[in-house]
């Protein structure tokens, strides 16, 4: 229910990561134990995730507080709440590696080699399909690249495009995670 509820939220499909699905079981089971019993666990990460990663947090939260199937889940204390958000948190982050990236420069030579390198160091997991002018940006469609990188101003809609600059600074890679965890 919660990995649903997360996923649709989100508008995200997180529900074919095993991984998530097994630590979110492998913490429930003994959750419902401390809950039956009154066990109250501390989680010294609480404060850091809550303002860290609170947007998945308040997400979680909000699910459990206003489902019903499970009565028990809707009053967590926010130290458990910061567990179980921590495992949907290590998913998203998860979604940024592993990507087939498009990038399109203005011209397509220079500053787009430039652009592909740093891209390369910021994000190494990440495959590089092809490196194009803005004047070829059609060649990229959904079946080839996870994402685009493109330092003009697209219209594509078959293919999530992230505006960036051709030196790709921290600015542009903060810039690219959140946009990968809103996709």
């Amino acid at each position: 229910f919660l990995l649903k509820s997360v996923s649709n939220t989100l508008n995200l499909n997180l529900t074919y990561d095993n991984t998530l699905k097994n630590s979110l079981l492998l913490h429930i089971r003994p959750l419902k134990k401390r809950i039956e019993n009154n066990i109250f666990i501390s989680n010294p990460l609480k404060n850091d995730i809550k303002k860290d990663f609170s947007n998945i947090f308040n997400i979680v939260k909000q699910i459990l507080e206003e489902q019903t199937i499970y009565p028990n889940f809707q009053k967590l204390s926010d130290d458990e709440l910061a567990y179980i958000a921590v495992y949907f948190q290590v998913a998203l982050e998860k979604r940024t590696l592993q990507k087939r990236v498009g990038i399109i420069c203005s011209t397509g030579v220079g500053t787009s080699h430039l652009l592909a390198a740093r891209v390369k160091r910021a994000f190494p997991e990440w495959k590089i399909i092809d490196i194009v002018s803005s004047n070829h940006a059609n060649k990229f469609n959904s079946d080839n690249v996870d994402l685009i990188l493109t330092t003009v101003k697209l219209d594509k809609n078959d293919v999530p495009c992230i505006l960036v600059s051709a030196i790709f600074s921290d600015v542009d890679i903060m810039n690219v995670k959140q946009k990968l965890n809103m996709l």
